[in-house]
């Protein structure tokens, strides 16, 4: 998936409601391992888009 055209604030509200979502699923005991898993690895290309992001503009710090 290309999240080149996304804006932050979209990275990061995707990135977030997607793990409520995460949490809402476990409480109520739906828990489809598939789309679990799906949804963690959309959750973590999204915080590794982020990161990125924010190491490219912000040189003085190489990581976070």
């Amino acid at each position: 998936m290309d999240f080149e055209a996304v804006s932050d604030k979209h990275i990061h509200d995707l990135e977030r409601t997607i793990g409520e979502l995460i949490a809402l699923m476990r409480k109520a005991k739906l828990q489809d391992e598939t789309l679990t898993v799906t949804l963690r690895e959309l959750q973590q290309k999204l915080e590794k888009t982020r990161h990125d992001r924010f190491d490219s503009k912000n040189t003085e710090f190489h990581t976070y």
